[in-house]
């Protein structure tokens, strides 16, 4: 088959710009599901022009992962190696992936969670067996997109090495594990902030609101990376008014602003609205504000030329 190398490149860099912009829309409330499956269409395009170039494809994306080093290229690296017909794409994918553990297994286990789960048949087990933890580690990523329970293992996996740890607490959350509570909160006092992370989300959504609670809400005033995260999960556990008064007790500087106005649209306040009508006037906070708005009261500002 006849390839055109820099229309491959294209491929590669658009597949990648693609999947960043759709893992920011997905949770933007001005994108709905029909700009949604555009996204969805235009990455699979790029995809497919990966695929059906075969290996020069293939070279084409791990040169650009080479070149570039983020997870969006980690990302079609994924797709074209779990997607492949059997396993001899995957120690490249894994290697990439040890370069930057923390910041590319989200990309590496998203892009198996884009495929069927008929691609995935003999490619996941062995991942989870694995002697090496970055490994294990999208290997029990891979369950959790898909939904599959690894049992037995997780009791093990929850005492694992770190990379390994933080998925399997995460895990544990997106399963409804229930019965793993104790052994997660038991994470919730973790020197390492994310592995305490994880645990205090996971020991929300199984029911437990004290510490785990407790500590998504210090995450959420902290801000950072996790901040909005452990809001979206904390408001709602913490209950509408409780949580509402939470929001009220704030401060008035500019991070506190923000927190609120990302808070008030979680629970869908509408006795905030006339506060996020006056935050729209302000450069600092307009954006966030308007995106609020349009969330609780489902009105399309650029629809209506406000």
């Amino acid at each position: 088959m006849r390839v055109i190398p820099i229309i491959l490149a294209q491929h590669a860099e658009d597949a990648a710009v693609l999947w960043g912009r759709r893992a920011a829309a997905v949770n933007a409330p001005h994108f709905n599901v029909m700009f949604l499956q555009r996204l969805d269409d235009q990455l699979e395009a790029h995809l497919d022009g990966l695929r059906v170039a075969g290996e020069d494809g293939w070279q084409t994306a791990l040169a650009a992962f080479e070149d570039v080093g983020g997870a969006g290229e980690v990302f079609a690296l994924s797709v074209l190696a779990v997607g492949h017909d059997d396993t001899s794409r995957m120690p490249a994918l894994i290697e990439a992936v040890q370069s930057n553990p923390r910041e590319l297994i989200p990309g590496a286990v998203s892009g198996i969670g884009w495929l069927p789960r008929a691609a995935l048949h003999g490619k996941v087990s062995p991942m989870l067996s694995s002697r090496d933890p970055v490994t294990r580690a999208i290997g029990i990523g891979a369950c959790a997109v898909h939904r599959v329970d690894p049992k037995g293992l997780m009791a093990q996996f929850l005492e694992d090495v770190l990379p390994v740890r933080q998925r399997a607490l995460r895990l544990a959350g997106e399963l409804g594990r229930a019965d793993m509570l104790t052994q997660v909160q038991a994470h919730v006092a973790d020197p390492d902030p994310w592995t305490a992370y994880w645990a205090a989300w996971s020991g929300v959504l199984l029911g437990d609101r004290g510490a785990s609670l407790d500590h998504l809400l210090h995450v959420a005033e902290a801000g950072g990376r996790h901040g909005h995260a452990a809001l979206r999960c904390a408001l709602p556990a913490r209950g509408r008014e409780a949580g509402g008064h939470w929001l009220d007790r704030q401060g008035t500087d500019l991070r506190a602003t923000l927190l609120k106005i990302d808070g008030y649209a979680i629970l869908g306040d509408v006795s905030a609205v006339p506060w996020l009508i006056d935050q729209m006037g302000a450069v600092e906070t307009a954006q966030k504000a308007g995106e609020a708005f349009t969330t609780i009261t489902g009105l399309d500002l650029e629809l209506e030329d406000a």
